[in-house]
């Protein structure tokens, strides 16, 4: 399944910047109107034209044992992708997978770059051979979310870091 919920909300930071480019440039409301109607009539992106994850084992096998292996709470891989849209279609311009861990205990500081560009590598070289369609893809993103208690009535907040990392190499992408 792909991430409708990410497009949703990448279609209302779309429409608000239109709005205050177009507000800001002083455009015509008649322009306006046209630019808004042209947006709500857009089409959806075909999400099936990002190519699944085939993989050497279940992808539940896979996130269970990288689990273990960084002692998360929480993994997940999906692979995403990102569309050009045009007057009557739109388009998938590149496509790539990630891997999201909760609360990985190996990140004893989220904020060490070198902590998590390494163990981003390490990951890469795990999935690299397990991964059978890996040509497929742009670029693997590993992401590392701590959640932390704050001190306002049990309230949490979260620290996220995304590590990019180029397919097949597997190198860095800043």
């Amino acid at each position: 399944m792909h991430n409708v919920r990410a497009h949703s909300i990448t279609m209302k930071k779309l429409i608000i910047i239109t709005f205050l480019i177009t507000s800001i440039s002083g455009c015509k409301s008649s322009n306006l109107k046209k630019m808004f109607d042209e947006l709500e009539n857009m089409k959806s992106p075909d999400y099936s034209q990002i190519d699944e994850l085939q993989l050497s084992e279940s992808k539940a096998q896979i996130e269970n044992t990288l689990m273990e292996l960084y002692d998360a709470d929480t993994t997940v891989m999906t692979a995403t992708g990102l569309f050009k849209y045009g007057v009557d279609s739109t388009v998938l311009t590149s496509q790539w997978f990630k891997i999201t861990f909760l609360n990985s205990k190996k990140i004893t500081d989220i904020k060490n770059k070198a902590l998590t560009d390494s163990l981003a590598i390490q990951i890469g070289n795990y999935l690299k051979p397990r991964v059978l369609n890996l040509k497929s893809y742009d670029r693997m993103d590993v992401i590392f979310i701590n959640e932390a208690s704050t001190s306002i009535e049990g309230a949490t907040g979260s620290i996220k870091q995304t590590i990019q990392l180029s397919i097949p190499e597997l190198d860095l992408i800043y």
